[in-house]
Order: C-alpha cells, then sequence, then structure tokens
C-alpha cells in the first residue's frame, strides 16, 4: 500500500500543528483557573475599596499588574504557540514544499530531491485530528500532514489506520490473574 502526498506547508499549518500537541495537563488547566480567578478577586475588591471610599481614581492603577497577569493567564497557550511557530516558520519556511508516499513500513518524504526514509519506530507520539496529523518523534522532531496533501478520504483514513497500527498501538490487555487452588 503506497499513499502520496504532495502539499506547501502555510504558517496556519503549523500553528495548527504545534496547538494540536501543546496539550495541557488537567492539574496545570485547574492550577491557571484558580489563579485567574485569585487575580480577577484581587481586581474587583481593589475596585471595591477605591470606589466605596472615595479615593483618588489614580489608585485604581494599582490593579494593573493584576490585569496583565490575568491577561497573561487567559491568552498563555496562544502566546506560546504563537512564539514556537514562529521559530519553527522561520527555519522550516523555505522547507515548505515537501511530498512522499506512506507505506506499511513507514514514511518516504522528498524535499529538494533528496528522499528520507522514516520507520514507523521513530515516532513515539501522534496527534490527530479531522485536519492536521502530528507525528512526533524524540528531540522534538515534528511531521506535520494537512489533510490536504491527500488527493482523497480514502488516502487520508488509511493514513490514520496505519497510526493506530503502528504509532498508537493498542496497549495490551491485562487479564486478571485467576486465583490459584493450592
Amino acid at each position: 500500500m503506497d499513499i502520496p502526498f504532495k502539499g506547501t506547508y502555510q504558517r496556519e499549518d503549523i500553528y495548527q500543528a504545534v496547538r494540536l500537541t501543546a496539550r495541557e495537563s488537567l492539574l496545570w488547566k485547574i492550577f491557571r483557573m484558580v489563579l485567574l480567578l485569585i487575580m480577577i478577586v484581587n481586581i474587583v475588591l481593589t475596585i471595591n475599596q477605591v470606589v466605596s471610599a472615595g479615593r483618588p481614581a489614580v489608585e485604581l492603577l494599582s490593579v494593573i499588574p493584576s490585569v496583565l497577569i490575568a491577561a497573561y493567564i487567559i491568552l498563555q497557550p496562544v502566546i506560546t504557540a504563537y512564539l514556537i511557530t514562529s521559530r519553527i516558520w522561520k527555519q522550516a519556511s523555505e522547507h515548505a514544499n515537501v511530498q512522499g508516499n506512506i507505506k506499511r513500513t513507514g514514511l518516504t518524504i522528498s524535499q529538494f530531491g533528496t528522499d528520507q526514509e522514516l520507520e514507523w519506530q521513530r515516532f513515539t507520539r501522534a496527534e490527530v485530528s479531522d485536519r492536521y496529523i502530528v507525528l512526533l518523534a524524540p528531540g522534538g522532531y515534528m511531521n506535520v500532514f494537512p489533510r490536504s496533501f491527500f488527493v482523497s478520504d480514502s488516502d487520508w483514513n488509511d493514513f490514520i489506520q496505519l497510526i493506530q497500527e503502528n504509532v498508537l498501538p493498542q496497549k495490551p490487555r491485562v487479564e486478571p490473574s485467576q486465583p490459584s487452588n493450592e
């Protein structure tokens, strides 16, 4: 089975791939929400104190640090993805055209007349969405495959199937041990 792919990366492809792979843990999300709640309470209490005490409006400037921290907490995932995308795009923009084939044994990626063979074992993680497939390898290497690189939905679905078989193997089911009759 050979699945051909061919296309030109756009900056948006890299950004979406970074967002797809940079999922936050539940604990980190909870921490961010608690911190945001603390900042919002601080802002509201400070404004309430200034207004109710009839103090000068200039004292409202004291909420600026809390507002900036709250804004950063809200925007941190977007800011981080943007910065990572910018760094990757600077390095990869001249490599924007890519083509290759996907086989049962791995991938062949062609750029600038050079073929690179990548076996499935190289990849440690895969992220699949309806528009992108991202394969990750040790050392921060990432291969991005936009759906637009594939000629048909059948090719796209066959690629997902190969990923499920080779990169995202099902964990072996552990059967409960039988009590011994000793």
